[in-house]
């Protein structure tokens, strides 16, 4: 099975400036110039965040061993939720950008809709769980496309905004305008994968670091086109 995506590891250097950094990377522009048909896939999710509940239930009556599984279980369950409702909004996000982004010399690419998109993919089979294992050749029967256009993002929450102002307030740092408070990670990359070889020809890859606040997925999604629209092959 060939991997769709390549997963960034995030930094955990943080500053409150908000560091962007970004990078793009034309693979094969001969192949590019060959697709009619792209499908937009969920992007591969990862959420890393403190749970609230390790803080809240520190230092109160020990909890059983069922309390705890209880927990586990239902923390589990709701990042799973929350990764994949994520994954088909900047799906969404991402298809209503690029089709917003190409101009009236734009090449002549449609890019499949994406109720069509999830729809083929459930008549295959192929659910959010299973998606990424999945070969090139497997999507390309399901889509009928000549390439998929995919994203993965790693969102990093070390400390809820209020938890981490109170954190300062409790150590007696002090919390100066601009200064070093405990901020989040984002790391995103956005892959086109031809279909007939399986082969990535185009990858663009994105970080911001410092940032007090989670992105919304159209404004992620917004971050990770603007710098990218020179080199996007679709535009």
């Amino acid at each position: 099975m060939s991997k769709l995506y390549i997963l960034l590891l995030s930094s955990l250097l943080l500053s409150g400036c908000g560091a962007r950094t970004y990078a793009t990377r034309d693979v094969n522009q001969p192949v590019l110039a060959t697709h009619r048909t792209v499908a937009i896939l969920p992007f591969e999710v990862e959420l890393d965040r403190l749970r609230t509940q390790d803080i809240l239930y520190h230092g109160t009556s020990d909890p059983t061993p069922e309390q705890i599984a209880q927990r586990q279980q239902q923390w589990t369950e709701s990042q799973r939720q929350a990764r994949e409702a994520l994954a088909y909004e900047l799906q969404r996000c991402l298809h209503n950008q690029v089709q917003t982004m190409r101009g009236q010399g734009s090449r002549s690419v449609a890019f499949q809709p994406v109720r069509e998109t999830n729809q083929r993919l459930r008549a295959a089979g192929i659910t959010y769980d299973n998606l990424f294992e999945h070969s090139m050749t497997e999507l390309q029967q399901a889509l009928g496309v000549d390439a998929v256009l995919s994203g993965a993002a790693t969102l990093y929450q070390p400390m809820p905004n209020g938890v981490a102002v109170a954190a300062h307030l409790l150590s007696n740092t002090p919390l100066l305008l601009g200064g070093p408070l405990t901020g989040n990670v984002t790391t995103a990359n956005l892959t086109v994968h031809d279909c007939r070889s399986g082969e990535m020809v185009w990858r663009f890859n994105y970080e911001r670091t410092g940032s007090t606040t989670v992105p919304t997925a159209d404004a992620l999604v917004k971050q990770l086109l603007r710098p990218a629209a020179k080199t996007f092959p679709y535009r």
